[in-house]
C-alpha cells in the first residue's frame, strides 16, 4: 500500500507545484489587469459595435429592417414599460436615419 500512497503524494505534490507557478505567471504578468483593460475597451466599443451592426443589416432589404424593428419594438414595450415611449421613439428614429451613411460613420 505504501506505493498507492507515494504515487498519491507526487501528483498532489506535482499539482500543487503547478497551481503555485500558474499563480506566480498571472502576478507577474498582471493577467488581471490586461483582463480588466480588455474588458473595459469591449464595454466602451459596445454601442458602436451595435449601430454599425443595425446599419448593415438595413443592406439587407426593407423586409429585414421591418422585421428587425418589429421584433426590436417588442422587446422594448415587454422589458422598459415605463420608458418604452421615449426608447420607441429613439428606435424609430434610427430605423428611419439613412443606413448606408450610418454604416460609414459607425465603422469609423
Amino acid at each position: 500500500m505504501g506505493g498507492a500512497e507515494t504515487t498519491w503524494a507526487g501528483r498532489r505534490d506535482s499539482v500543487a507545484h503547478t497551481v503555485r507557478e500558474l499563480v506566480r505567471e498571472v502576478v507577474d504578468d498582471d493577467a488581471v489587469d490586461a483582463a480588466a483593460s480588455v474588458a473595459f475597451w469591449l464595454l466602451l466599443s459596445l454601442p458602436a459595435s451595435l449601430l454599425a451592426g443595425l446599419a448593415s443589416l438595413s443592406l439587407l432589404g426593407d423586409s429585414v429592417t421591418n422585421e428587425l424593428r418589429r421584433v426590436t419594438l417588442e422587446f422594448v414595450d415587454r422589458v422598459f414599460t415605463s420608458e418604452a415611449d421615449e426608447l420607441r421613439s429613439a428606435i424609430d428614429g434610427l430605423f428611419d436615419q439613412n443606413q448606408a451613411g450610418l454604416f460609414s460613420i459607425s465603422v469609423v
